[in-house]
């Protein structure tokens, strides 16, 4: 019998190919899907310095990034905010609000929240003097971009961050042909040179973006009703 002839049908129609008879298999194009992976810190520092006010409405970000690709995931990386103990009535009023926060951006679809540590640390020299810092979440965002990518999980990566210490992860994933889409900020709040110069594509994160995906309650009385995307901003930059 011809080998051809043994070759079924089915087969052909799943574009199977049969090696004796020389036919090339018929590989299906790749459609485009991406995953988000923000850094929630860096994106709240930049929207503070250079557009007071202003808040990212997620549900209008999730079919922004949806119009043209499938949005597998957005993953929002943060922190809850610090309590001392006992905490202060302060302390429980932000943690309340960031709470309420957090519960609403978890029903928004293809959100996903990623939590680090927040650690007080005091000067040294002035204990008075206190600060914030964020633990495990950079950490947290480079393994899930590499694990995404060595699981064939997206062909692009859409990063809002701009710490050199992403410069490493996204190396590797764009070696395991992942394109990088970064979102910034400019000014102060711009990227580090080497993880700009990485994306494949870069987009700015200015008024003429923030009218498609943010929130402004000054210009819109209307967004004061809306769920609170503003205490997100002032717990994060309070503990930041």
């Amino acid at each position: 019998m011809d080998a051809s002839a043994s070759f079924s049908k089915n087969e052909r129609d799943l574009g199977c190919s049969d090696v004796s008879a020389g036919t090339p298999a018929t590989s299906l194009p790749v459609a485009p899907r991406a995953i988000a992976y923000m850094d929630a810190a860096y994106v709240e520092r930049m929207l503070k310095a250079d557009f007071p006010g202003i808040s990212i409405d997620y549900r209008k970000l999730v079919l922004f990034l949806s119009r043209d690709q499938e949005l597998a995931r957005l993953r929002y990386y943060t922190c809850r905010s610090f309590l001392d103990w006992p905490p202060t009535k302060g302390q429980i009023i932000t943690r309340q609000n960031l709470e309420r926060f957090f519960r609403f951006l978890s029903h928004v679809p293809s959100v996903e929240l990623r939590f680090g540590r927040l650690e007080k640390r005091r000067n040294r020299r002035d204990p008075r003097l206190i600060r914030y810092e964020q633990k495990r979440t950079d950490v947290e965002l480079a393994c899930d971009l590499l694990e995404d990518a060595i699981a064939g999980k997206m062909t692009t990566a859409i990063l809002f961050a701009g710490d050199s210490d992403f410069v490493p992860a996204v190396e590797k994933a764009k070696g395991h042909g992942v394109g990088i889409h970064l979102y910034h900020g400019r000014g102060e709040s711009r990227p580090h040179r080497d993880l700009y110069k990485l994306a494949d594509r870069r987009t700015p994160i200015d008024r003429f973006l923030l009218e498609r995906i943010g929130r402004d309650p000054n210009k819109d009385p209307r967004e004061r009703r809306d769920p609170p995307a503003d205490a997100q901003g002032r717990a994060l930059r309070e503990s930041a």
